[in-house]
């Protein structure tokens, strides 16, 4: 797939146009640059979809859900912080962006390129196609060593030095948060067994969170 370029932006349209962060794997708001680029530009919307279709997946265990479950959580109070909040769908992605778009017209879409699953790349190809038919902006960063759209993988050390040397990026202080939009699209997280998943305890898994992964660094 393409590497998606960084769209252009007329002053009029920074100002008043809506910036998306979608959320995938990378729940945090520290080192995120697609939140950071959105912050400086206009109205932002914390988005994190559940997608029931993911969770049929035959790699998908309780103990993933749990683990992601931890991530959002820890992710929301992240956000806390700097007065903003994260809205949750559940859906299709392609069918909640469509139902956004109905409700506020055109926006921009942030996003990390995702490093996960065959899944996961192919809804990621329906979402830019969706993006495209609905002349929205979409904007994609690289946070991994993978680097989509190139046909030479000879200089991949090089390009993933260069990535991994670059500075880390700070936590937006504060977004202007689209705060009526949460209250007409938020929806609550539902729990394993509502997306088919059976109990799956696993005791010693690692917590999610980016405060728990500083603690197993440490």
């Amino acid at each position: 797939m393409p590497h998606i370029k960084t769209p252009k932006y007329c002053g009029i349209v920074r100002l008043l146009m809506l910036l998306v962060v979608w959320f995938k794997r990378d729940l945090r708001n520290f080192d995120h640059q697609p939140l950071a680029q959105a912050a400086e530009r206009g109205p932002v919307l914390c988005l994190y979809v559940v997608e029931p279709d993911f969770w049929k997946q035959s790699e998908m265990a309780g103990r993933h859900y749990a683990y992601l479950h931890d991530c959002l959580l820890d992710l929301k109070q992240q956000l806390g912080n700097i007065s903003t909040e994260l809205t949750i769908m559940h859906g299709d992605t392609v069918d909640c962006l469509s139902d956004l778009k109905n409700r506020v017209g055109n926006f921009a879409l942030h996003s990390h390129e995702e490093t996960g699953t065959g899944w996961t790349f192919e809804r990621d190809i329906r979402v830019f196609a969706f993006s495209k038919s609905s002349q929205i902006a979409c904007h994609q960063s690289r946070q991994f060593g993978v680097k989509r759209g190139g046909i030479n993988r000879d200089h991949w050390a090089k390009q993933w030095e260069d990535l991994m040397l670059e500075p880390q990026v700070s936590a937006p202080s504060g977004l202007n948060f689209a705060s009526k939009l949460l209250v007409e699209l938020n929806q609550p997280l539902p729990d394993a067994e509502g997306l088919g998943l059976k109990p799956d305890l696993c005791p010693q898994r690692q917590k999610g969170g980016r405060g728990e992964a500083l603690k197993l660094l440490q």
